[in-house]
């Protein structure tokens, strides 16, 4: 059974992009899940909700979202999610209608709009993450659970 992955070919403003995994290979749910988004999946027009893409594909949604982050990270593979339903196109999208869900990016703008939604949840969390560091000065040299019953 041959399990390599698939390789997305993109035409974009008269350019040719090949999209394929970069680095170790894909394990057998990474593969699955590239396979699927890289034939479905492509551009934001296209996006599918995690939730149901982990039903569809029987994969529970923690698992999902492990993979999916595997697919960006150590596989360099364009994976990108969209957070909030475009209502009509803006000038600096390339899609007719932005879905809402995980997609294979294929341009530009579906990146800049998910660094801009990373850096939004980051800036959101980063108060609660200096709150809760400032809290480790209360706990040093503890070795037991002070909330044990």
């Amino acid at each position: 059974m041959n399990l390599e992955p698939a390789t997305l070919t993109i035409e974009r403003s008269g350019r040719t992009i090949q999209i394929a995994p970069q680095g170790e290979p894909l394990d057998r749910a990474e593969s699955a899940v590239w396979t699927r988004l890289s034939l479905y999946h492509v551009g934001r027009q296209s996006a599918i909700p995690i939730p149901r893409l982990a039903e569809e594909m029987g994969i529970p949604a923690r698992e999902m979202h492990d993979i999916l982050k595997s697919l960006l990270v150590h596989h360099g593979l364009p994976v990108v999610s969209a957070c909030t339903r475009g209502t009509s196109p803006s000038p600096d999208t390339c899609h007719p209608s932005p879905g809402l869900g995980v997609y294979v990016a294929t341009c530009a703008s579906d990146v800049r709009a998910y660094v801009a939604q990373l850096r939004s949840r980051f800036r959101r969390m980063y108060p609660t993450y200096r709150a809760a560091k400032r809290l480790m000065p209360l706990f040093r040299g503890d070795q037991e659970n002070l909330f044990a019953v």
